[in-house]
């Protein structure tokens, strides 16, 4: 059997598994987590990993954390939480005894924002209407956008393929006011200020050798506080 019948073959076989999966969780939601719909609200996370796939989907792993969460304004303190950065999803684990395990993939129609670790997340709205979830640093009327994501591909440097997870990459947005624009080196952030503010922020680069590919993440937060000095 050639790798791309083989590769057909699983990729049939998961699609029934996540069936079977659906079928078993169809469960009462306030059961899984409490009586409040507003921490609920979502559907059964059923995402299938093939066998001996490498990687995982995770921002930085399995591990479920304590997290806040914001949903429909309402804050939600130390939930178990975990970001699937390669589906684009928000999980919630139960706390209930009775369905421990069970893992909530939360509507995006209500979350608003989280914290994960010491990285605070939220939905931001972009110029083409689309939300998307946003790593945020900084605050005032600048701040830097992280979107965060994974590939998937497959490896056929063995006999049988499998499946490959890359690490975390990201797309970066710097965000000026109501504007978004995507911002990954000097040059390109020096060009959505205006020509004005222009020449005092090479200098504070230069002075600071900033360098947006190496960068801390406090050596951005204190570019990202000078900056809001020069913004309207």
């Amino acid at each position: 059997m050639n790798a791309f019948k083989l590769v057909s073959l699983i990729t049939i076989f998961s699609f029934f598994v996540k069936i079977l999966v659906a079928q078993d969780v169809s469960m009462e939601p306030e059961k899984i987590y409490g009586v409040d719909p507003e921490i609920y609200n979502g559907v059964i996370y059923d995402f299938f990993l093939l066998p001996e796939t490498k990687g995982n989907q995770y921002f930085t792993g399995p591990a479920f954390m304590d997290g806040d969460v914001v949903i429909k304004g309402i804050l939600y303190h130390h939930l178990k939480i975990n970001y699937d950065i390669f589906n684009q999803q928000l999980l919630l684990k139960s706390e209930n005894s009775h369905y421990s395990g069970v893992i909530i993939a939360l509507s995006q129609g209500w979350l608003e924002s989280f914290t994960f670790g010491n990285a605070r997340f939220e939905l931001v709205r972009f110029p083409d209407s689309t939300r998307k979830i946003c790593e945020v640093i900084g605050q005032g009327r600048l701040r830097m956008l992280y979107c965060w994501y994974k590939e998937q591909k497959i490896d056929y440097d063995r006999t049988s393929p499998f499946y490959v997870f890359s690490k975390p990459k990201k797309q970066a947005f710097l965000q000026i006011n109501e504007s978004i624009r995507p911002c990954s080196s000097n040059k390109s952030f020096v060009a959505c200020f205006e020509q004005k503010d222009q020449a005092a922020l090479k200098e504070y680069l230069k002075s600071n050798k900033f360098n947006f590919r190496k960068t801390s993440h406090d050596k951005l937060l204190g570019l990202i506080s000078f900056c809001n000095t020069l913004v309207q």
